[in-house]
């Protein structure tokens, strides 16, 4: 994307939460993919690449990975992005009371601030493919944190007043 201009984006379905630790139905994940950025992404060739993450890295036993972001990553508002919304990010997808539907896939692992722009993940088990879990889109812990997990489902956040820190952002949403 440039700046700039307008991006109109038609969807065969009905949106009913961009909050990408909520998105389920393909309307949902179409939309949510271009408000919020993730650590990693897929390029061209479907190979794992850095989104907001600058470097990443998992330890011989497959177990840790550590993961540093990029210093020039903001919100749509203008906040940066550190390493407190990661963490915000995993930790309110593995509350229960949030019932994410990504609740069971990151159940056990430990999600910890190593300092402003890294973030360090202890799973229970060995796990190679674990980087690919990295491509859920993060949420801004400034705009979300007073939120109680069983209200987050039902914010405007996720429908109206969405701030992410994807290549788009939200202004409308127009039903036909």
């Amino acid at each position: 994307p440039t700046s700039g201009g307008v991006y109109n984006e038609g969807v065969i379905g009905n949106i009913k939460n961009v909050n990408p630790i909520f998105a389920s139905s393909s309307a949902d994940s179409s939309v949510s993919a271009l408000l919020f950025a993730s650590l990693l992404t897929y390029d061209e060739n479907n190979q794992l690449i850095g989104d907001l993450a600058k470097e990443w890295k998992g330890d011989a036993s497959s177990k840790v990975y550590t993961v540093t972001l990029r210093d020039d990553a903001y919100w749509h508002d203008g906040q940066k992005i550190t390493a407190d919304d990661v963490v915000f990010t995993y930790k309110s997808i593995q509350n229960p009371d949030t019932k994410s539907p990504l609740y069971t896939t990151w159940r056990g692992v430990k999600v910890e601030k190593v300092d402003d722009l890294t973030v360090r993940f202890t799973l229970p088990n060995a796990y190679s493919p674990f980087a690919h879990l990295l491509t859920t889109g993060l949420i801004p812990e400034h705009v979300l944190k007073d939120v109680p997990k069983d209200q987050l489902r039902s914010s405007k956040f996720n429908t109206q007043e969405a701030i992410g820190s994807g290549p788009f952002m939200l202004k409308t949403v127009t039903v036909d």
